[in-house]
């Protein structure tokens, strides 16, 4: 499949929050092209999101340490992730 056919495709469900599939197509897009910027950045949006909604659910069933260790993965792909920084701070110690 052409670039241009799978980038539409990941998009379309990228916007119905269809994550895991976009994400794959996504991958499927950067094997092919490594340096396609479109892919990189939704994927990587995609990737936060997601850490984003794990980290939530371990704060809130106060698994503290893998919250830890989610945010800190967050921080990983975006040292400037405004929301991890700040749920950190407030994060019990364990």
């Amino acid at each position: 499949k052409a670039i241009t056919w799978l980038s539409h495709q990941a998009f379309e469900l990228h916007k119905n929050l269809k994550v895991e599939e976009a994400m794959s197509i996504y991958k499927k897009i950067l094997q092919r092209e490594p340096d396609n910027e479109f892919a990189k950045i939704n994927l990587k949006q995609l990737e936060i999101h997601q850490l984003q909604e794990w980290a939530l659910k371990f704060h809130t069933s106060q698994k503290y340490k893998e919250a830890r260790q989610v945010y800190n993965e967050l921080l990983s792909i975006d040292p400037n992730e405004q929301w991890a920084i700040e749920n950190l701070k407030i994060l019990p110690n364990e």
